[in-house]
């Protein structure tokens, strides 16, 4: 709903990039620059972007076109909407961000293939995170450090022929299996645990209804020993 809100209210340009139709929304850069999808395309493109030059816009382009053809924006609704069962399972928050790393590695990879040069594609997250662009230049911390910082250091390797795009399937393969494991575990405890409550919150109406504390555990039902 969100989304086809932000659709609604922004100005729309359509462009076709190697045969592919993307609508670029206008706004204000109340959002930062972002990309979704739903039935089309869609990257939001703030006004203070256009004092960028034609090179460095053209790289943020491959950057959110990447995140498209990754599938981001379902990845990002599937493993939100896990959030409902996981919510208080440390480990799915763990696993939600290192997604969110990977994809971003694998979206500035992208742009770096496509633009040629991996210092002019650097220096412009680190001019974008200076304008605070932070959609484009994330910036939440991991293990002390910022993901920018994380992403340049990548970027900046001697040999960056190691594509995150390999791991993606084995890593979403073991998050489902470690996901797995633990509700296996921790559902029976859970449900274990919701039936010693209700058996707590039996035995207190009884005591209050009868004003007896020592019941017949085999007994068929609560009146038998009233």
């Amino acid at each position: 709903i969100y989304l086809n809100y932000i659709i609604s209210k922004s100005e729309k340009e359509t462009i076709e990039i190697d045969d592919q139709s993307y609508t670029i929304l206008y706004n204000s850069s109340e959002y930062g620059v972002s990309s979704f999808q739903l039935i089309g395309k869609y990257i939001i493109w703030p006004e203070n972007l256009n004092v960028l030059s034609s090179a460095e816009k053209q790289a943020i382009l491959w950057h959110e076109i990447a995140h498209i053809h990754q599938k981001d924006t379902w990845v990002k609704i599937l493993v939100d909407s896990l959030q409902t069962i996981w919510f208080a399972n440390p480990v799915y928050y763990f696993f939600k961000k290192e997604l969110v790393v990977i994809a971003e590695f694998m979206a500035d990879e992208y742009a770096v293939k496509q633009t040629g040069d991996v210092q002019f594609y650097a220096t412009l997250l680190v001019n974008m995170k200076r304008q605070q662009n932070l959609t484009l230049a994330t910036s939440f911390k991991k293990d002390g450090k910022t993901i920018l910082t994380s992403r340049i250091k990548n970027l900046l390797k001697k040999e960056t022929s190691h594509s995150y795009n390999r791991l993606v399937v084995p890593y979403l393969f073991l998050i489902t299996c470690l996901y797995a494991l633990v509700t296996a575990y921790s559902i029976p405890a859970l449900e274990n645990q919701i039936k010693r409550v209700e058996f707590y919150q039996t035995l207190t109406e009884a005591n209050e209804h009868t004003g007896k504390d020592i019941f017949c555990k085999n007994c068929k039902s609560w009146e038998e020993v009233q």
